[in-house]
């Protein structure tokens, strides 16, 4: 095991269950070593990994719907 593959294994395995999720929607920024150690700390935890594109979705729409708004009036 490589130093850097024990640091991420020590960093996602001090985080708390809420944290690990919330940071695995941005998993596909990370490197590959740290998305597959992620993955596997999410699965050692019987959790779900969260869908990305769902969880954006879910968070955005109040901004969306402010801009598409404004859009519209603007375009009247």
């Amino acid at each position: 095991m490589t130093a850097q593959e024990q640091a991420f294994r020590d960093y996602y395995g001090s985080m708390a269950d809420a944290e690990l999720l919330r940071t695995a929607l941005h998993r596909k920024s990370y490197i590959e070593l740290a998305q597959r150690l992620m993955s596997e700390e999410i699965e050692r935890r019987h959790l779900k990994m969260p869908d990305e594109e769902h969880s954006a979705r879910k968070t955005t729409p109040g901004f969306l719907e402010k801009f598409a708004a404004k859009f519209s009036h603007r375009s009247h």
